[in-house]
């Protein structure tokens, strides 16, 4: 059975790998493990920028070091940190970082970054909705709770309403999360009902985006073509993405003015990522998806498939 304490070691093995390589001021943890043996670790490489940073196999793929990694770490330039706060749901779990969260954001400008990464989310758990099925309890699980944390976010700017189903969707999730913790094999019934529950839950909060975005870009008058659900969702983060978003729709308007600053620092981001060879060579990008070449897509695709390889080998 895993245990928090093997959590702490894997995470002390990374930092010890980490102090050995230059540009990187620090390596921390973000979020909590809240359910060991479901949990995974989530880092961040706090880096002093990008152009003294050189990204390596090694440093970027801790899943080599400990199968409680799943992805490798996220990167962000020290002077990003307060923007990395403000965009991203990442929380930092250590106390000389507590300044980044004092900071209070207006609704407004809350309620469009919730859309804007909501968006992101939602169009991901769309993509693999039909795939749940195939996929290990674990996967399951840790999908699930990324799940709960996004429709938590929506609660957070009063676009969801606490529901008998959504109340036992987290009765399931927490019951079925207590099982794995304890080293029990999952019911297959529940995770079926957990999976249908999910599908649910994804359509309802493909529903509320889009709804609210519908809303929030006629109050800018900004021409959306009518489209509803996935297909609003799709259109608003390709055009986000796209300078000219903001360019055509200039008037002071907080919603449009927070989506420029959101596209400055994603876009900032990608540079990054993609001029250093980072994503390529196994870091995890902050907003699902990534501007990137099909060779980088390749390479990337090709390392990870290694290091399952590499853990296989080890438990020979």
């Amino acid at each position: 059975m895993v245990s928090s304490q093997d959590y702490i070691e894997a995470f002390n093995a990374y930092k010890r790998l980490t102090s050995n390589f230059p540009g990187i001021d620090d390596m921390v943890q973000c979020g909590t493990v809240k359910n060991p043996g479901i949990s995974d670790i989530d880092t961040i490489l706090i880096i002093d920028n990008w152009n003294s940073f050189k990204p390596s196999i090694q440093l970027l793929n801790p899943e080599r070091i400990s199968p409680l990694f799943t992805h490798g770490p996220f990167i962000c330039e020290k002077s990003s940190l307060i923007k990395l706060s403000q965009f991203s749901t990442l929380r930092i779990q250590n106390s000389n970082y507590s300044n980044l969260y004092s900071t209070k954001v207006d609704n407004a400008s809350l309620l469009a970054i919730t859309l804007i990464r909501q968006t992101r989310a939602f169009l991901h758990f769309n993509s693999i909705k039909k795939r749940l099925f195939d996929f290990k309890d674990r996967h399951i699980l840790l999908l699930a709770n990324s799940l709960k944390h996004s429709l938590s976010d929506l609660q957070g700017v009063e676009l969801l309403q606490e529901s008998g189903k959504y109340v036992f969707f987290l009765e399931i999730l927490n019951k079925l999360n207590f099982i794995m913790i304890k080293g029990v094999s999952l019911n297959k019934y529940d995770i079926n009902i957990l999976i249908n529950h999910m599908h649910e839950h994804i359509e309802l909060g493909i529903e509320i985006l889009s709804s609210a975005l519908a809303e929030q870009l006629s109050m800018c008058k900004v021409d959306y073509g009518a489209r509803k659900r996935t297909s609003l969702l799709s259109w608003f983060q390709t055009n986000i993405n796209r300078d000219e978003f903001y360019f055509n729709n200039q008037d002071n308007n907080i919603f449009i003015n927070t989506i420029y600053k959101w596209n400055k620092f994603y876009n900032d981001m990608v540079d990054g990522h993609n001029k250093s060879g980072a994503f390529a060579k196994g870091a995890e990008f902050i907003f699902m998806n990534h501007k990137i070449s099909r060779y980088q897509l390749f390479s990337r695709r090709l390392i990870k498939r290694s290091n399952r390889i590499f853990r296989l080998s080890l438990a020979v």
